[in-house]
């Protein structure tokens, strides 16, 4: 699948070693080979250079990761199987910097244009796990120093009371048959194989 990918003329120039955007970043786990074991598609940097016009560019996440997963095949697949992280880098002081009616447009339109749309043939590949993530840091919690040890379930706890409204309305994406919601993600998250 990878393969396709790469050599695809309308995705192959927004093909990274890396995601990351304004000192935030969702690092890779030094063990995964890049073009092997993982893909970053920067699918933003896609849809701003589209021929749209300027006021029709639909907002997109930063990056779509497929990791190839290193477990044994079931006998009844034959393709192999991968975790697909949907990422949104935000580097900003306070909540003022995002809005999250717009952070949901973004993973909308990743996964309903992007994925199930213009490249359907290519991201067709059985999903072991879909995630959402908003990788920030809007409250200033590494800064302060009574955070310095906080675990990212605390961290999504935070984030609840902060945006109670939000997640009364959380929208649940699905892909694959596998469903996932935006999970807020401290900077900078490792990921690694399944």
């Amino acid at each position: 699948m990878f393969d396709e990918i790469i050599n695809n003329r309308d995705l192959n120039k927004y093909l990274s070693s890396k995601c990351n955007e304004n000192n935030i970043e969702a690092k890779i786990c030094s063990k995964l080979v890049c073009n092997d074991d993982y893909l970053v598609v920067k699918v933003d940097n896609y849809y701003n250079n589209y021929p749209f016009k300027k006021k029709q560019i639909p907002k997109s996440i930063d990056c779509l990761i497929p990791i190839k997963c290193k477990i044994p095949k079931r006998k009844n697949i034959k393709k192999d199987i991968y975790n697909l992280y949907l990422i949104e880098l935000k580097n900003i002081k306070s909540p003022q910097g995002f809005k999250i009616k717009d952070i949901e447009e973004k993973f909308k339109t990743t996964i309903d244009d992007f994925l199930k749309d213009r490249f359907k043939n290519l991201f067709d590949f059985e999903i072991n796990n879909f995630y959402c993530y908003f990788i920030s840091d809007p409250y200033g919690v590494k800064l302060k120093k009574r955070y310095k040890s906080i675990t990212q379930e605390e961290y999504e706890k935070l984030f609840k009371s902060y945006n109670l409204r939000y997640y009364r309305r959380t929208i649940l994406f699905k892909y694959k048959n596998k469903i996932s919601m935006i999970k807020p993600v401290l900077p900078n998250p490792t990921i690694c194989n399944c």
